[in-house]
């Protein structure tokens, strides 16, 4: 795993009183020997706190250190170490003395990710939420709508050809499915979300589908019907582990499925439309 140092910089209100906001955050990372700075655009919560304060000022000093970051990762002489790193801040950035700005101490973690600007985002998103944008869950409603969109997006004649709430019963149990589509098999779509907050409601569903998934895996085979899982994994990265166990759940199904995550959407939704439209057409020439 990679490591990332990082300091947050705070603009000091009043030193004595210990008043400061965080401003800035100053990261770097050793094994690409890449530094980034990234701050705050918004300073609504000083000028609550702080009327007085020069706004235009502050703007000047981080667009400097923006600028000088950016230029010091193009100097060869940059060799990557913890001791230029920390020389780079108080010989190019701020002294330590500096009155309304500061540079925090030095921190260091392990980067969740091999891609620096990931790793810098999700920090910033960690010391700024206010400007981190705000997610919809990607619950099943939302991969519903999102496969239909995507679906209008390619072609719109084939939105009418979608089969809608196909249920599948037999004396064991019954379920609905969202859409149908036909390509040799009869595909039944159905999202699946694991975008939840409690690992026990992950395996609970989970579990769940892959009850009904073998219940009726012998109606598939014989009715030669496929169940496309529209899968959407959780926003917290604690749940990851538990996420990747329900997909091993579901995989130990022998029932005719697929999963398809939402990076995998779009190609799915591509052949679905390429599959409506041909069927179309071949239902036509049949009339």
């Amino acid at each position: 795993m990679n490591t990332v140092y990082f300091n947050v910089l705070k603009y000091v209100h009043s030193a004595f009183l210990g008043e400061e906001v965080n401003v800035g955050i100053l990261l770097f990372f050793p094994e690409q020997r890449q530094l980034v700075f990234k701050y705050s655009h918004s300073f609504r919560r000083l000028r609550l706190l702080y009327p007085t304060f020069s706004e235009r000022q502050l703007r000047e000093y981080l667009s400097a250190f923006y600028q000088r970051t950016a230029q010091a990762n193009d100097q060869p002489e940059f060799t990557g170490s913890v001791e230029q790193y920390t020389t780079f801040i108080t010989q190019c950035l701020l002294a330590p003395d500096s009155s309304a700005l500061q540079f925090g101490p030095l921190r260091q973690a392990v980067a969740h990710a091999d891609d620096p600007a990931e790793v810098a985002q999700h920090y910033y998103e960690l010391f700024f939420p206010e400007v981190a944008p705000v997610r919809r869950k990607h619950d099943d409603t939302f991969l519903k709508q999102q496969f239909r969109a995507l679906l209008r997006d390619y072609d719109p004649r084939v939105l009418p050809l979608l089969e809608k709430d196909r249920v599948i019963k037999t004396t064991d149990v019954e379920i609905k499915f969202d859409f149908a589509w036909q390509n040799g098999a009869l595909n039944l779509v159905k999202p699946l979300s694991f975008d939840l907050l409690d690992r026990a409601d992950i395996n609970r569903k989970s579990v769940h589908c892959y009850g009904w998934l073998n219940l009726l895996a012998d109606e598939a085979r014989t009715r030669n019907y496929q169940f496309d899982l529209l899968v959407a994994q959780p926003a917290d990265r604690r749940l990851f582990g538990e996420y990747d166990q329900a997909l091993k759940i579901l995989a130990e199904s022998t029932a005719p499925k697929r999963v398809i995550v939402e990076k995998e959407l779009e190609a799915y939704t591509e052949k679905a439309a390429q599959a409506l439209r041909e069927h179309s057409a071949d239902a036509e020439v049949q009339t």
